[in-house]
C-alpha cells in the first residue's frame, strides 16, 4: 500500500508542475478577464460532472471490488446521459433569468460546458472502476495523461492557433478528458464480461443510497470552494475572478499530497475490513499529509509578490493575500480527504454530508459580506473557516467513532522513523 502511496504522491506531483504551467501560460496569455470566464467555464462542468458522481462517483469505488464491473459501467453511462439531458433542460430554466444566467453561463459557451462534463463523466467512470479494482498505477497513468494532453491542447491553441481566450482552455478541457476516457475505456476492458443485469433494482437502489450521502457532500464541498465565484464576478468583475482563480489554483494545487495518498487509502480501505488496521492506516496517512501539507503552503507564501508578476503577468501582482487567506483552508483540507476517505471505504458517508453542511453554513453566512467588503481575499478567508469547520467536526466523529486516544492525532518519534523506513525500502527498490 505504502508503495502505491509514494508512486501515486510522485506522479500527482509532476502532474501538479504541469498545472501549475498551465496556470503560468494562461494567466500570462490570456489575461485576467479570459481566465476567469475559464474558471466559471471549469466549475460548470464541475457542478454537472460531480451530479454524474450519485451513480457514477466513489459508489463505484466502494461496489466494484463487491460486484461485476459490467453490471455497474451500463447503468453509470446510462445515467451520464440522463445527466446531460438534466443540465439542459436546468439550462432552459435558467436562460427565464437574464442575470443569474449572465453570471453562471459566460455567454457562447453553453454547449461546450455540455459536452466536456459529458467527457468528464465518463472519464471518470473508468478512473474510479480501476481505483475500485486497486489498479492505482494504471489510473496514474490515466490521469497523467488527462493532465499533459491539457497542456497540449492548450499550447497548440496559444501558441499555433494563437486563440488567446478562454477557447484556449475549453479546446484544453476536450483534449485531456477525450484521451482519460479512451485511456480508461481500454484498460477497464479486460474485467468486462457481458451479462444479464438481473436484480440491477436492488443493485441501483444500494448504489444510489451510497453515492447520495457521499455526492451530496462532494457537491456541498464544492460549494463552499467554488460558491465565491458566482459572487466575485457580478461584484468585483471577472478580471478579479480570475487574479483569485489563479490564487485558488495555486494554493489549492497543495492538495496533490492529500489527494494522492487519500486515494490510495480509499481504495485499500474499501477492499479491507479489519477496522484496527484501517483506523492505524488513516491516522499514519493523516499526520503525514497535514505536515507535508503545511510545508507546502509555508513556502508558498513565502514567495514575494514580484514572483508571481514576473511569473503570471503584471495583473496578478496581488494574488499572494488570496494565498495567506486559503493557507489555513488547505491545511484543513488536506486533513478533510483523509478522514472523507476513510468515512467512505467504511460505508459511512453520511458523516462527509454532515461535514460539508457545517462547512456549506460558514459560507452561506459569510461570502457575501466578506466579499464586499475585503473583495477577494474575503473569499479565500471565508472559504478557510468552511474547510476548518468541516474537518474538525470529521476529527470529532473519527476519535469518537474509531476508538483511538487525542494523542493519536499528534505526530511522534516513532511516525516518523517508520515513514523515514518506508521511503529508503521504496527507494532501494
Amino acid at each position: 500500500m505504502f508503495k502505491q502511496v509514494l508512486m501515486t504522491t510522485g506522479a500527482r506531483l509532476v502532474n501538479a508542475v504541469i498545472s501549475v504551467v498551465m496556470v503560468v501560460l494562461s494567466t500570462r496569455w490570456m489575461g485576467a478577464e479570459a481566465y476567469g470566464i475559464a474558471g466559471i467555464i471549469l466549475l460548470d462542468v464541475t457542478v454537472i460532472a460531480m451530479a454524474n458522481d450519485f451513480f457514477g462517483g466513489s459508489s463505484l469505488v466502494y461496489f466494484a471490488p463487491r460486484v461485476s464491473l459490467w453490471r455497474l459501467l451500463i447503468p453509470s453511462y446510462i445515467w451520464a446521459v440522463v445527466v446531460v439531458v438534466l443540465a439542459i433542460a436546468a439550462g432552459m430554466v435558467i436562460s427565464f433569468f437574464s442575470m443569474i444566467r449572465l453570471a453562471v453561463i459566460p455567454e457562447g459557451y453553453a454547449l461546450h460546458i455540455l459536452l466536456i462534463s459529458f467527457l468528464v463523466s465518463l472519464a471518470g467512470i473508468h478512473q474510479n472502476l480501476l481505483l475500485g479494482k486497486e489498479q492505482v498505477a494504471n489510473y496514474n497513468k490515466v490521469f497523467s495523461l488527462q493532465i499533459l494532453m491539457q497542456l497540449v491542447g492548450l499550447v497548440f491553441m496559444l501558441f499555433i492557433l494563437k486563440v488567446r481566450d478562454a477557447r484556449a482552455w475549453v479546446i484544453a478541457l476536450y483534449c485531456g478528458y477525450g484521451f482519460s476516457w479512451l485511456a480508461g475505456f481500454l484498460y477497464t476492458m479486460k474485467w468486462m464480461k457481458p451479462e444479464t443485469l438481473t436484480g440491477w433494482k436492488t443493485l441501483l437502489c444500494e448504489i444510489f443510497t451510497f453515492g447520495s450521502q457521499s455526492q451530496m457532500a462532494s457537491a456541498i464541498h464544492l460549494a463552499n470552494k467554488r460558491l465565491s465565484f458566482y459572487i466575485i464576478s457580478p461584484v468585483l468583475g471577472p478580471a478579479a475572478l480570475g487574479v483569485y482563480n489563479a490564487g485558488a489554483q495555486l494554493a489549492e494545487g497543495l492538495r496533490i499530497v492529500g489527494q494522492s495518498i487519500s486515494l490510495v487509502q480509499f481504495s485499500h480501505i474499501s477492499n479491507s475490513g479489519d477496522a484496527l488496521h484501517n483506523r492505524i492506516i488513516t491516522l499514519i496517512l493523516l499526520k503525514f499529509t497535514v505536515i507535508v501539507t503545511f510545508l507546502g503552503v509555508l513556502i508558498l507564501v513565502l514567495f514575494p509578490p514580484s514572483v508571481f508578476a514576473a511569473l503570471l503577468g503584471p495583473e496578478f501582482g496581488q494574488i499572494r493575500p488570496v494565498i495567506l487567506a486559503l493557507g489555513i483552508g488547505v491545511i484543513a483540507l488536506a486533513a478533510t480527504m483523509i478522514f472523507s476517505h476513510y468515512f467512505s471505504g467504511t460505508g459511512r458517508p453520511r458523516y462527509n454530508l454532515h461535514a460539508s453542511i457545517a462547512g456549506l453554513v460558514i459560507t452561506l453566512i459569510f461570502i457575501y459580506p466578506a466579499v464586499f467588503y475585503w473583495g477577494i481575499t474575503g473569499a479565500g478567508l471565508t472559504a478557510s473557516a468552511a474547510y476548518l469547520v468541516s474537518a474538525l467536526y470529521q476529527a470529532v466523529i473519527f476519535y469518537r467513532l474509531s476508538g483511538c486516544c487525542f494523542s493519536d492525532f499528534f505526530a511522534s518519534r516513532k511516525d516518523f522513523l517508520m515513514m523515514k523506513s518506508l521511503v529508503s525500502d521504496f527507494l532501494r527498490r
